[in-house]
């Protein structure tokens, strides 16, 4: 392990160099030389004016510690109205290192360009690493600096002393929308670019752990076969880490699990010796591949194994259901128990190849015991995401339908409205089911990676200030409607995303085997309406069939003292038709919770996500800290970009933050798959239920029981909007807008009627003439100022 202690060893010493290189408030560590940073005296005389005693700072301190501080008042005394007029913006200190350095490190972006305009020059160096501004920018993870200094010449190909570029800096800074912005507006870009012991950006991201920047890296086609000079591949540095997302990620592109560094070690070697082979396995597992040697796992259904899950799930309710006929219910019970652990087992071990948790914790980056990514395809995650859950219900569907058509329809006389309205809601409910399932729940569509347009889209967001979690989605690389969220099931974002009342395992709703969203959520909730329904009639010609067609019980016959006698009698004459509908009735507990629910959010236009957030925050789309801290700094990289700049990414706001740890075990998972954990302490929706029933929120899509009603079930027409484009709210309301819409097509109406009798093009110019021509008139009336609903208190919209 030579050459990988020889490289951890100059990691570490580059890791010391980048702490060095912090807010000038904070020193170096102690015994170690800040290197690309002034002395520790320096940084100290940054952190505090001098004390009186000392002699007075020359001008050019004097503007070095203004912009520290970010003092623009000693900046235009010094600048614009100078007693020593040999003072400029670009005078460096004795090592090198200007104002505009100490600007860019502590990210006084107005102080920065108050600099730039006054001639400051963008590619100086300073230091003892011999770094620009950009790269001390860079380093700290400042994307509104690194985007001004662009915008001002500086060039981001430029290296440091240790060869360090703008995207290697980026990196190590461990700011995932930096990386981002570097590698989709500056192409092309040297993203295979080494440092002097061979690192690229990709190992650097993965010696680090921070998985979304492998995946921005990969995605910008960084090579993961490249080695270092010690032989160390993006994988091997991966392992190091322990990371399982950062091995799943780079073994899905392509790395070689045995390829072997300049001692031998393959990178399974290095993890049984560095104690990570658990996340080793289960980063191979999750990308498909047998944990074990590598290879791709060989399932006896291939990869698609849904067909054989139905038929398993049919067989085994149809085996349940049959063996409940045949044996006393005290037998009957335990083995239906196990015939259930039966087909669990067939469809989790064997069609889907779930191998058993090894109980080993161990970490995934980021600090977090549970990864980025949300482990994808490991153990109940995996069954979730297959349609084990949706051939449960397809299957309960059909013995449903089976005892309807031969007990009720062939035996049972005198209820032929209800067995009509049951068979109609039947239809219903299938042809919704199916509908809920195969329909595009409303996945948002972006430029192609890579491409101008994308750039254009990224460049906007960051003159806005609004390239950030809340606005842009990093694994799908495009711009994020409100009320969307991305699925991590499904790795997409999806246009007025329901969440579902946290049914949705991992935002998705493995019922429908589908997200919830836009396109779908009409089709969802009339499924499980028709269900409700269903089940309610179907209870009701069961309990006739038997009042009916049951003889009464023999008077010797065995029956608790407990148990009403119409079930004793059921269970005798047909458990196979009680079994069934004991099945149906059982699903209304949770069904008519979820029916209740969304009722009441489809009234009040919310989402359950919305819902739950109004519980947790306060705020229908996000974290008022994040929220608060966003708007400010937004205004102030606003002015400094004129029109606007670039926010500080949240980590709390990601797309992809870490799905916290499930300390509640088995019980919790329960909860999640019949949709009542939201009703917990840590669902928080009847806390959001309270407030939003309570008015203490107010909510901008509100506007009365009967719009809200048509807007859903119109798919946003009633508002007019489309919600995979829908990114900001009009100014003064929808109700303003609606309004505002009503009026144009009365004027349009209005002037096509006046000019009935001339020519067509007098007609035409008449209409394109007026105030404002239908939904023309609209979207430019929405052009002006607009308010993000999750940046800003609803109570102010």
């Amino acid at each position: 392990m030579t050459e990988l202690s020889s490289s951890l060893q100059q990691t570490k010493g580059l890791c010391v160099e980048t702490i060095a290189m912090s807010h000038p408030s904070s020193p170096p560590p102690t015994g170690l030389a800040a290197k690309g940073a002034p002395s520790r005296a320096a940084s100290t005389t940054a952190a505090a004016p001098p004390p009186d005693d000392l002699p007075e700072p020359s001008t050019t301190q004097e503007l070095h510690l203004a912009a520290q501080r970010g003092d623009l008042e000693t900046l235009y005394r010094l600048l614009d109205h100078p007693t020593d007029r040999t003072v400029t913006a670009s005078d460096p200190d004795d090592q090198g290192i200007t104002a505009l350095h100490w600007a860019a490190i502590n990210s006084h972006i107005l102080f920065a360009k108050a600099l730039l305009e006054r001639g400051a020059e963008p590619d100086v160096r300073g230091g003892e690493l011999d770094a620009t501004p950009l790269m001390w920018a860079a380093r700290q993870g400042h994307l509104a600096v690194v985007h001004l200094l662009i915008k001002y010449g500086a060039d981001p190909t430029l290296v440091d002393s240790q060869q360090f570029n703008a995207l290697h800096l980026a990196v190590h800074s461990s700011s995932a929308f930096l990386v981002a912005y570097l590698l989709n507006t500056l192409q092309p870009l040297a993203v295979d670019s080494q440092d002097p012991e061979g690192h690229t950006a990709l190992a650097w991201a993965c010696y680090q752990g921070d998985a979304i920047s492998v995946e921005l890296l990969l995605r910008a086609g960084a090579d993961v076969l490249k080695t270092d000079h010690a032989g160390l591949t993006p994988l091997h540095w991966a392992v190091t880490k322990g990371n399982a997302t950062c091995i799943r990620r780079v073994v899905q592109a392509g790395a070689d699990l045995v390829a072997r560094t300049n001692e031998g070690k393959t990178a399974r070697e290095m993890a049984a010796e560095l104690k990570s082979l658990p996340a080793y396995e289960r980063g191979l597992q999750e990308a498909g591949l047998d944990p074990r040697d590598g290879r791709k796992e060989d399932l006896p259904f291939g990869d698609r194994p849904s067909a054989a899950i139905f038929v398993v799930a049919f067989v085994a309710f149809g085996a349940m259901f049959e063996t409940f006929a045949l044996l006393a219910w005290y037998t009957s019970l335990i083995l239906v128990g196990a015939e259930a652990f039966a087909m669990h087992h067939v469809v989790s071990r064997v069609i889907l190849g779930v191998r058993p948790a090894s109980g080993k914790k161990h970490s995934h980056g980021h600090g977090h015991s549970h990864s980025h990514g949300h482990s994808h395809g490991h153990g109940s995650e995996r069954v979730t995401k297959s349609g084990y859950l949706c051939a449960i219900i397809a299957a309960s569907l059909a013995w449903v339908f089976y005892v309807w058509l031969s007990r009720f329809v062939l035996q049972l006389s005198g209820y032929s409205v209800t067995s009509l309205a049951f068979a109609l809601l039947f239809l219903l409910c299938a042809y919704n089911f199916f509908r809920a399932i195969t329909l595009d729940p409303g996945t948002i569509r972006g430029p192609v990676g890579g491409s101008e347009e994308l750039k254009e889209v990224v460049e906007e967001l960051v003159e806005r200030g609004e390239f950030n979690g809340i606005n842009f989605c990093l694994t799908c690389m495009v711009r994020r409607p409100l009320r969307s969220k991305h699925s991590f099931a499904t790795d997409r974002c999806v246009a007025k995303f329901d969440q579902l009342s946290r049914l949705l395992f991992l935002f998705y709703c493995p019922w429908v085997w589908n997200d919830v969203g836009a396109n779908n959520h009409r089709q969802f909730l009339l499924f499980v309406a028709s269900l409700v329904g269903g089940v309610l009639l179907f209870a009701r010609l069961t309990w006739a069939y038997f009042y009916e067609k049951a003889p009464d019980l023999a008077p010797d016959a065995y029956c608790p003292a407990l148990v009403p006698a119409l079930i004793c009698t059921a269970t005798k004459y047909d458990p196979f038709a009680y079994a069934v509908a004991f099945w149906a009735c059982l699903q209304l507990t949770w069904t008519g919770i979820l029916l209740g629910a969304q009722l009441w959010q489809v009234a009040r236009q919310m989402t359950t996500l919305e819902v739950s957030n109004v519980g947790r925050y306060g705020y229908m789309g996000g974290k008022p800290a994040s929220v608060g801290a966003s708007s400010q700094f937004g205004a102030a990289v606003a002015a400094a970009m004129t029109p606007a700049g670039t926010a500080t990414p949240d980590p709390a706001s990601l797309a992809h933050a870490p799905k916290p740890a499930d300390k509640d075990g088995k019980f919790a998972y329960l909860l999640k798959l019949l949709g009542l954990d939201r009703f917990t302490s840590r669902g928080k929706a009847i806390s959001g239920l309270a407030h939003a029933t309570r008015g203490d929120v107010v909510n901008p899509f509100d506007l009365g029981i009967r719009t809200n009603c048509v807007d859903f079930w119109t798919r946003g027409s009633e508002l007019g909007v489309e919600y995979e484009r829908l990114y900001e709210i009009p100014a003064g309301g929808f109700r303003r807008a609606m309004t505002d819409r009503r009026k144009s097509v009365s004027s349009v109406s209005a002037a096509a009627a006046a000019a009935a009798g001339t020519p067509g093009s007098a007609a035409a110019a008449a209409v394109k003439d007026s105030p404002a021509s239908g939904l023309v008139g609209l979207l430019a009336g929405m052009k002006r100022k607009m308010r993000g609903y999750e940046r800003v208190p609803l109570s102010e919209v």
